[in-house]
């Protein structure tokens, strides 16, 4: 560029180490403009793509909440429809076949009592024993005098939580 300033006249050939400075000092401006234009390139490809990522896991957590949600209208549907076909087969029987209403009826209190929220993997002693006067009553009907039961549960103890189906086994 010196050179050619030199020689079409436009820059006295006695300035040539001002003009060789000015070249250099130019060539140190676009080197560093071209390396700040290159980190702010990158540093916006490293924002779209953290933008990106948030918006995958927003989208996958929007997936999850959507899925759970199903699984649970699925599971309260599966239920309704045994319930309602217990209740069909009930009503399917014999008005003087009251052995297998009642087994019925009991079979139908048990799942119903089985499926009832808990918190976690504990319910109440009053809930699980619940659950198994409905199996036993079953039993009962089934066995009759042959099977003799007899249940004493401290009133103060009907809330303490014990783990789920411990009194089933």
């Amino acid at each position: 560029y010196a050179a050619l300033a030199i020689q079409s006249g436009t820059m006295p050939g006695s300035d040539l180490a001002k003009s060789i400075w000015f070249v250099q000092a130019l060539c140190w401006v676009l080197a560093a403009t071209g390396l700040i234009l290159a980190a702010l390139a990158e540093g916006n490809r490293r924002a779209a793509e953290r933008i990106r990522h948030e918006q995958t896991l927003q989208f996958e957590a929007a997936f999850r909440e959507s899925r759970a949600q199903l699984d649970a209208l699925r599971y309260q549907i599966n239920p309704h429809f045994l319930f309602n076909s217990l209740n069909s087969v009930r009503e399917a029987l014999p008005d003087d076949a009251t052995t297998p209403r009642d087994m019925i009826t009991e079979l139908a209190d048990y799942l119903r009592s089985t499926l009832e929220p808990s918190d976690g993997h504990f319910r109440p002693l009053r809930a699980e024993d619940g659950a198994v006067q409905h199996y036993l009553a079953i039993e009962q009907l089934r066995y009759g005098s042959d099977l003799r039961l007899k249940f004493s549960i401290e009133p103060e103890t009907a809330s303490v939580q014990i783990p789920v189906f411990l009194l089933h086994e």
